[in-house]
Formats: structure tokens, C-alpha cells, sequence
């Protein structure tokens, strides 16, 4: 069944609810944009506080004027004052192969680019913070303040699963409150649970209680324990606790990597004695730098297990006091368009912004109607950003595009050429483009920053069987 948008709300219902039209819906929607006004801290509001976009555009132009100033100071002061401005100035800044542009402000502006590529991936992994408080809100409109709070998808599918399709009144009062944690509550108040392995970048609405499990919120981040199992391995007489954890994350929030490293994680049990982590029995690790749990996922998924070894704990405990460590998350960041045009000419066309480069080796007709674009795509020897299990690249934008701005998808698949340390190639294809080739010039869209950030958590009074 296609989803369907009411004009209400920003919620995405795939079922039409009952009594959804009626006057107490009215009602209730005048009570929650009344709500809303008084919030001191919600998004409208706090939009009021940012700059003036023409304003900001003004300046960043006059800024990255001065990267090329006679005076040294001067250029480096503009530096600073471009990064300060944060991420909202990254779209404004000009192309890094613009014509108009002298070598020292293509370089200052490649540095520039860089620091606020940092600061962009670090803010994705801050929690969304939701405010809102009302005696009675129903479950639809607090969602719809959710999405709208946050950017984060949430679809109710209970009416496709064959679900009762309920909107019940609550009572809320958050303030700057995480999303996972707004999610949990309203899971708890109203019986209504969520689904998160969808596919998809967004939480499904079912009708199923949320189970009570060891939980912990970490930024945009919600650690979950889904069982604790003591074994005795026969083979090799290893005798361990397996921890099976759940990794979520806000939709919004598109991470590549989880690391766990041993000597970041502290298990403590109820005596208040350590517990040892253990190594895992086939540990992705890296010469030199010592065993370290890795989880990479895709960029449709929103969740991912991830199975953490302990040394069995000591007699008498019954309970992991505190599981506390920090998770190192790496997140794309500084999304960067390349353009090239005369394709029928292109050979091995090279761009590059901050710490990427961009190679289109080739644009070529493989048969009638079939197109073909070879790129490459290259990080300097500092970048994490090429490990042999991650795959992130296949999710990069790539189409063509006319001169009027209309575009034609990259709809022939796309295919693996080249994988070595530090660079990747794929050729994309297009199939049945109306017009000519030197109709279109190619786009391809990559982070030109990746950010490692580590995330605190901890979890307690954790059962032990």
C-alpha cells in the first residue's frame, strides 16, 4: 500500500486512522500548535537565533575575498573566520576548480573545508533534542512533532501489518529530551512499540510493547543488551560470557563504522571486581595495533548487532554492575559535487576538494543507448576511509545533467573495477538517455571528509544467568 501524507502533520501514516478528521482531531492539533509557541526551546524558536542567510552568504563571500589578501595576517585571519562561521557556510563556499579563484585561496579554502567537514560529522553525532509539553497529546501529533524536531522518519505501519490502528491521548513534558529516549516513553505510555529492521532509514510504528532491556543512550545512539550467555566451548576448552548487543541509530544519522576497542570497555560486577574482555575468536585486527571489535553497516539500515566476549564472571556475582566504555563512529561528512562536461572528450579528468579526488577516467558509449562513466575515486594515505569491509561508495550520487538542471539517474547499475588501498574505482552506467551525450555533463557527489568520534556509554544492574 503507498504511503500516504496528511497535510496535518508531517507524520507518514500508511493506514487511514479512524476519527482522524474529527473535531477533537481539530482540536487537539490547535492545542498542540498552542504548545508549541510556549516551548521555549523548539525548532521555530530556536531558528530565530541563526543568522540571516543572505547575511551569512555576504559574508562568507567577503571572507573568502580576503584569502587573498596582501597581508599574510589578513589571509589567515579570514581563515579563521570562515571556519568560526561553522558547517551552514560549507554550501556557500565556492567550487574548489572555480575559475575565478587564485592558488592561495583554492588551497585556504581546501583547508577550510576540511576543519568544517570535522565540525559537520561531529554535530550528526549529538542527539536530537526534542521539546514539547502538553496533558493530552495524541500519539500522531507527538510523532509529528518528533519527525519535525528531528528529520528522522517515522511510518506507521501497524495498518499494513493488519494492526489496530489507535491514536491515544498522552501526557508528555519534554525538555531538550534525546530522541531515543522520547521514543522509549511514548513506546511505554501508549503500548505502541517500533520496528527497526526496515530496510530502510526510518522506524516503523507496530502495535507491539517495547521489551524492557538494559538500554543506554549515547548521543544519536541507542545501546541495547538483547541476552547474556555463558558457554563452555569443548573444542578448546574456552569458557566465556557472551554479550549480544543491538547498535541504533537516528535515521538522520548515517554512520559507516562502529569500533570497540578492549581497552576502552570497563565491566564491573556487583563486587565491585573486573570482568575481563576477551578476544574474539576471529578479531578483525589490524598488524601492530591490537584486537578490536569493527561492525560496518550500509546505508539502509538504521541498526546492527554487534557480540562482545567476556572472560566468565567470578563466583558469587549476579550481576554486571557497570558495562561502560567509549564506541569510535565514523561518519561521512562535507558532501562535495564534481562536475564534468565535454564527455566525449573526458580522459582521465581529475578534481579534487579537501582530502578527495575525484578521477572520471573515461565517459564512453559501451552499445546503443548504454553509457558508461569510469571514476575513480581517491582519499590521501591519513583517510580511514577505505577498509576491505566497508562499502559506503556504492551509496554516492552519481547522474547526469542537462543544462536546464534536469537530471537522468544513474539507472544501469554500477559495478566494482578497482579496490587498493587508499582508492576505488566504479563504472556507473546510464541506459536510454534522451538526447545527445554532449547534452549532459556528469555528477558525482562524495564526503570529502570522514570523522572518527568516540561516543561514551555505559550501561547497569545488567543480570547475569
Amino acid at each position: 500500500m503507498p504511503t500516504t501524507h496528511r497535510d496535518s502533520s508531517a507524520f507518514t501514516n500508511r493506514n487511514d486512522s479512524p476519527g482522524i478528521h474529527s473535531p477533537k482531531w481539530a482540536l487537539l492539533v490547535t492545542l498542540v500548535v498552542s504548545v508549541a509557541l510556549v516551548c521555549r526551546a523548539t525548532v521555530s524558536i530556536g531558528s530565530q537565533d541563526k543568522p540571516n542567510e543572505d547575511e551569512l552568504k555576504q559574508k562568507v563571500a567577503e571572507l573568502v575575498k580576503g584569502l587573498d589578501a596582501s597581508k599574510a595576517t589578513e589571509r589567515q585571519a579570514a581563515q579563521a573566520e570562515l571556519v568560526k562561521l561553522g558547517p551552514a557556510a560549507l554550501p556557500l563556499l565556492p567550487k574548489p576548480d572555480a575559475d575565478d579563484l587564485s592558488a592561495e585561496q583554492k588551497r585556504r579554502l581546501g583547508e577550510v573545508r576540511a576543519a568544517l567537514g570535522q565540525a559537520s560529522g561531529k554535530a550528526t553525532l549529538v542527539a536530537s533534542k526534542i521539546t514539547l509539553a502538553a496533558k493530552a497529546v495524541t500519539l500522531s501529533d507527538a510523532i509529528a512533532a518528533i519527525q519535525r524536531q528531528s528529520g528522522n522518519e517515522i511510518v506507521d505501519a501497524r495498518g499494513e501489518r493488519g494492526q489496530p490502528v489507535t491514536n491515544p491521548d498522552v501526557a508528555v513534558d519534554w525538555k531538550d529530551k534525546g530522541f531515543w529516549e522520547v521514543l522509549d516513553e511514548l513506546a511505554s505510555k501508549t503500548g505502541v512499540g517500533y520496528y527497526l529492521h526496515t530496510d530502510a532509514r526510518q522506524i516503523e510504528l507496530i502495535m507491539e510493547p517495547q521489551r524492557n532491556k538494559p538500554t543506554a543512550y549515547a548521543g544519536p545512539l541507542r545501546i541495547q543488551l538483547n541476552q547474556v550467555v555463558r558457554q563452555i566451548n569443548f573444542d578448546d576448552g574456552r569458557k566465556e560470557c557472551v554479550l549480544d548487543f543491538e547498535f541504533a541509530w537516528e535515521p538522520r544519522v548515517r554512520p559507516i563504522l562502529f569500533e570497540l576497542k578492549p581497552q576502552n570497555l570497563e565491566v564491573i560486577d556487583d563486587q565491585d571486581r573486573k570482568i575481563a574482555v576477551e578476544e574474539s575468536p576471529n578479531p578483525q585486527q589490524a598488524e601492530g595495533e591490537g584486537m578490536s571489535l569493527k561492525a560496518s553497516v550500509s546505508s539502509s539500515e538504521i541498526v546492527t548487532q554487534f557480540i562482545v566476549r567476556l572472560s566468565q564472571p567470578n563466583k558469587g556475582a549476579e550481576k554486571i554492575k557497570s558495562l561502560s566504555g567509549k564506541l569510535d563512529v565514523l561518519v561521512p561528512a562535507n558532501i562535495q559535487s564534481f562536475e564534468f562536461d565535454a564527455l566525449a572528450k573526458a580522459k582521465d579528468v581529475k578534481k579534487q576538494s579537501g582530502n578527495v579526488t575525484v578521477i572520471l577516467e573515461k565517459f564512453k558509449e559501451l552499445d546503443t543507448g548504454l553509457w558508461s562513466a569510469d571514476v575513480l575515486l581517491q582519499f590521501d594515505s591519513k583517510s580511514e576511509a577505505f577498509e576491505s569491509y566497508e562499502t559506503w561508495f556504492y551509496d554516492n550520487e552519481a547522474f547526469l545533467q542537462r543544462a536546464d538542471g534536469t537530471r537522468f539517474a544513474n539507472n544501469g547499475g554500477q559495478t566494482l573495477t578497482e579496490s587498493d588501498e587508499g582508492r576505488v574505482g566504479i563504472q556507473y552506467r546510464f541506459v536510454d538517455a534522451p538526447g545527445k551525450m554532449a547534452d549532459y555533463k556528469f555528477v558525482y557527489k562524495t564526503p570529502a571528509t570522514i570523522v572518527r568520534e568516540s561516543v561514551p556509554f555505559e550501561l547497569k544492574d545488567i543480570e547475569l544467568p
